[in-house]
C-alpha cells in the first residue's frame, strides 16, 4: 500500500509544482547533515585510465528485488567489465549497505544519501538511500553538491529528501582528469525545475574544469531531447549518447563532453528503470 501512496503523492506534487513552482538553493531541513552519512572507500590507488573506459548507470529501485538486481549487475560486471558504475537509490540498512556485496570488492566506493527515513516501515525498510559511485580507479577528488530544490516535499515528515550530484574525479595517464557527476533529478516537478538543477550543476562543472566530463544517472524525464535541462547541457558542448528514439521512453541518460563516446545496450531486471552504458574512447585524447 505504501508504494501506491508514494506514487500518488509524487503525482500530486508534480501538478502542484507545475502551477506553483519552487526554486530554492539553501533549503536543507533543520538538523539535516548529508556529510554525516557520506561513505568513502578509496583503496585502489595504482591505476590511471587509458584506452576505452566503460561506464554503467542504474537506478536499482532501493534494491527491493535483491536477487534480480544482483543477477543483473553480476552479468554486467562480467560481460562489460565497467571501470565505473553509477547507482541511484542504493540503500543503507541498519547493519549493512548495498555495496557490502562481494561483487563490488574490487571497486572503490563513494556514497551520499538522498532519501533519509526517520522511522522505518515494511516498505521503507532502509535507514537511507542515495547515490553510489563505484570505481576500479582511485578517486582523486570527491564532493557532494546539493542541488536546488524545485518542489516542496511530497512525502510525510518521516522522510527527508535532498537532491544532490555526487562528484568523483579520476585521472587519465598523462594527468588529465575525468569528472563524473552521478545525478538523480527531481521527479515531482515540470521540466523547468530540472532545468534549474542542471543549470546550477553546469556552473559547478565549469568551475571544476575537468578535461572530460560525464553527467549520468536518473534524469526523471520521458521527454528525451525535448527536455530543457538536457538541451542546456547540449548547448554547453555535451553529447547526449542516448538520444535515439525508443518505443519506451528512457528516464536515464549519459551526457559526455571532451571525448568521443558511444552507447552500450544493456538489459536489467528488478527495477522500474533499465541500466544504461557508455564507452569513452580515452585513447583519442590529445
Amino acid at each position: 500500500m505504501e508504494k501506491y501512496i508514494e506514487l500518488g503523492q509524487t503525482v500530486a506534487g508534480f501538478f502542484r509544482t507545475l502551477f506553483r513552482p519552487v526554486y530554492l538553493a539553501g533549503d536543507a531541513p533543520e538538523h539535516y547533515d548529508s556529510t554525516k552519512r557520506i561513505f568513502l572507500r578509496n583503496e585502489r590507488k595504482d591505476r590511471a585510465v587509458n584506452g576505452e573506459l566503460t561506464m554503467v548507470s542504474w537506478n536499482i529501485l532501493r534494491n527491493y528485488h535483491q536477487e534480480k538486481v544482483r543477477k543483473t549487475l553480476t552479468g554486467i560486471l562480467e560481460e562489460q567489465e565497467p571501470g565505473l558504475v553509477l547507482v541511484q537509490e542504493a540503500p543503507v540498512y541498519d547493519s549493512s549497505t548495498f555495496w557490502d556485496d562481494d561483487i563490488f570488492r574490487e571497486f572503490n566506493a563513494y556514497y551520499a544519501p538522498l532519501h533519509q527515513v526517520k522511522k522505518q516501515t515494511a516498505f521503507y525498510n532502509f535507514a537511507h538511500s542515495g547515490q553510489l559511485t563505484l570505481s576500479r580507479y582511485p578517486f582523486t577528488k570527491t564532493e557532494v553538491y546539493q542541488l536546488p530544490s524545485v518542489s516542496k516535499p511530497v512525502l510525510t515528515k518521516n522522510h527527508v529528501i535532498k537532491r544532490l550530484a555526487l562528484y568523483t574525479q579520476v585521472q587519465m595517464e598523462g594527468g588529465k582528469t575525468i569528472g563524473i557527476y552521478n545525478v538523480h533529478l527531481e521527479n515531482a516537478t515540470w521540466q523547468t525545475g530540472r532545468r534549474k538543477q542542471l543549470e546550477y550543476l553546469l556552473g559547478i562543472i565549469e568551475k571544476n574544469g575537468d578535461d572530460v566530463v560525464v553527467v549520468g544517472g536518473d534524469f526523471n524525464t520521458f521527454l528525451g531531447g525535448l527536455e530543457q535541462g538536457i538541451s542546456t547541457l547540449k548547448k554547453a558542448g555535451f553529447d547526449d549518447l542516448l538520444s535515439r528514439p525508443r518505443v519506451v521512453p528512457r528516464l536515464d541518460r549519459f551526457l559526455v563532453r571532451g571525448t568521443k563516446a558511444r552507447a552500450v545496450p544493456l538489459r536489467g531486471y528488478g527495477s522500474d528503470h533499465q541500466p544504461i552504458g557508455v564507452v569513452l574512447n580515452i585513447e583519442n585524447q590529445p
